[in-house]
């Protein structure tokens, strides 16, 4: 096998969540602006002189592998039917829904942490402005491996300055909510749009968490299996993920970080499906002489250069942008294959944080966000489909789209969480160190 690590694989993403989150503490009133009254559950489960508890620590130093045994099997499933039921979203109870909406205007402001660029700003402030001048929503834009440092750091310190996260799955569940930095969403769902959820996916919301109940996902999207040269590849030739195992595409495979980004999740996602698993995984990392890249670029880079023929797991904005600037790559679309392929969040997830400085003008925030409008203005943008049946997907490409009759992996959640560290385990040992 190549060895292309250009640096060390980092055995820390994602699983930190290997330790159980502590239980939350009784609840408590959070600080309000009005005289408008919390509800009997308020979300805000800890005073405010309260630490979040200690972040957790990943099982193993970066490049080494993790402390479980190679032969583990994938965490049991429950039925979708139980899954769908668990993870539902049960809203609040109805608020006077005037007066916290008079509440937040004198509160004036909102916080929230979100995903980099101008354009996510936009999607995530100019439309609920319109609506709402009175309160200033300040967005704070962060790689996904700089909120939790930060806002662990923060409430360590008795500061409570942010309201709302969006971002992704994944970083929420492996290090905020073992920190203990976030508090139950449901509570917050209290306005008209919020509580309507017939116009969901499945007649509901969903959670990430159906344990902590903290993290909703709004969108998602069916992940494209990899990118090819269209010179070298034609998409008909594949059907199956066990075709990329013809001896023809030997040398001519890349991946990006196997434990981190969308590689990662197809890695546990192979790992977990009964018809591919560690025999797939080894003939295909080590029989087909696969080349590993920390760099997403190289990998656009390989396959653009005609050096691959077939490159899994690089960014999809960074697919994007390199299709844009004309480089010679395609996506396959991953609703074509046999096994199907994972769906996505990206960064389409909410949580609140605990004891937000503004809670009123959060849970207005939150209602439109989680409008019909405010999702379109987010899909607009990111390119995804929401999960509000309602919301337009003209904007978004058809490969994106999950299709009726296609076998998804959910690549986010509680389950991919736990199935991640026996899956990074097992890939440590058939990638070159």
């Amino acid at each position: 096998m190549k060895s292309k690590l250009a640096g060390v694989l980092s055995a820390s993403v994602m699983l930190v969540t290997a330790c159980t989150p502590a239980a939350p503490p009784p609840a408590t009133t959070a600080p309000v602006a009005s005289p408008v009254a919390a509800p009997a559950a308020k979300p805000t489960t800890a005073p405010a002189t309260a630490a979040p508890a200690a972040a957790a620590q990943p099982s193993a130093a970066p490049g080494s592998p993790v402390a479980a045994k190679p032969s583990a099997q994938p965490a049991a499933q429950p039925s979708p039917a139980a899954a769908a039921a668990a993870s539902a979203v049960k809203p609040g109870a109805a608020d006077d829904w005037n007066a916290v909406v008079g509440a937040a205007k004198r509160e004036g402001k909102l916080s929230v942490i979100g995903p980099q660029g101008t354009d996510v700003r936009d999607s995530l402030v100019n439309g609920f402005q319109k609506l709402y001048p009175e309160i200033k929503v300040e967005v704070q834009g962060l790689a996904g491996n700089q909120v939790g440092p930060k806002v662990i750091a923060e409430q360590g310190a008795g500061q409570f300055l942010n309201d709302v996260i969006i971002a992704g799955a994944g970083g929420i569940n492996s290090s905020l909510t073992p920190a203990n930095v976030l508090v139950g969403i449901e509570p917050w769902l209290t306005g008209p749009n919020t509580r309507d959820t017939s116009m969901w996916r499945g007649g509901a919301m969903e959670l990430t968490d159906p344990t902590t109940r903290q993290n909703i996902v709004f969108n998602s999207y069916a992940q494209i299996s990899f990118i090819y040269a269209p010179d070298q590849l034609n998409p008909s030739e594949i059907k199956s993920w066990k075709d990329l195992l013809n001896p023809k595409w030997k040398g001519k495979i890349t991946i990006g970080n196997p434990k981190g980004g969308a590689a990662a999740v197809f890695v546990v996602w192979w790992y977990t499906d009964p018809s591919l698993g560690q025999g797939f995984m080894r003939d295909l990392f080590v029989g087909q002489d696969i080349a590993v890249f920390l760099d997403d670029r190289q990998v656009i880079d390989g396959v653009a250069r005609g050096r691959y023929a077939i490159g899994i797991g690089p960014s999809n904005t960074l697919v994007a942008e390199a299709i844009r600037t004309g480089l010679p790559i395609k996506p396959f679309d991953g609703n074509q294959m046999a096994e199907g392929t994972y769906l996505s969040a990206g960064n389409g997830t909410v949580s609140v944080f605990r004891n937000a400085p503004n809670p009123n003008a959060t849970k207005v925030y939150l209602d439109w966000l989680l409008s019909k409008d405010g999702q379109f203005e987010w899909s607009k943008v990111q390119g995804y489909a929401s999960l509000r049946r309602d919301v337009p997907t003209d904007q978004v490409a058809d490969y994106y789209i999950p299709k009726a009759g296609v076998k998804y992996f959910p690549g986010y959640g509680e389950d991919y969480v736990r199935n991640s560290t026996p899956a990074f385990a097992y890939v440590d040992t058939i990638t070159p160190k």
